[in-house]
């Protein structure tokens, strides 16, 4: 298991470029159609994990019902690695 300690720290700024790049080319999602809210880094801290919520769902108290995501994005390749919809 990789030490989280070794790898590269990704911004705020990249995260949100990295996750708005994924969005627009893999799902055609237009920049003013979603907002990104960083929940943190996964227990062994090797991925980030962002939420996309569109904006009329960010009223909810949790996510879930439509196109909403959370994005994880690999600290290392600065790649997001995988998609999870909300239930």
């Amino acid at each position: 298991m990789a030490d989280a300690a070794y790898l590269p720290e990704l911004t705020d700024a990249r995260m949100t470029q990295v996750a708005s790049q994924y969005l627009l080319e893999k799902k055609q999602w237009k920049p003013t159609s979603f907002h990104l809210h960083f929940k943190g880094l996964t227990p062994d801290g090797r991925y980030a994990v962002i939420w996309a919520v569109m904006p009329d769902a960010e009223a909810d108290l949790a996510p879930g019902g439509g196109e909403d995501v959370a994005l994880y994005i690999d600290r290392k390749s600065q790649r997001v690695i995988k998609e999870a919809s909300f239930q």
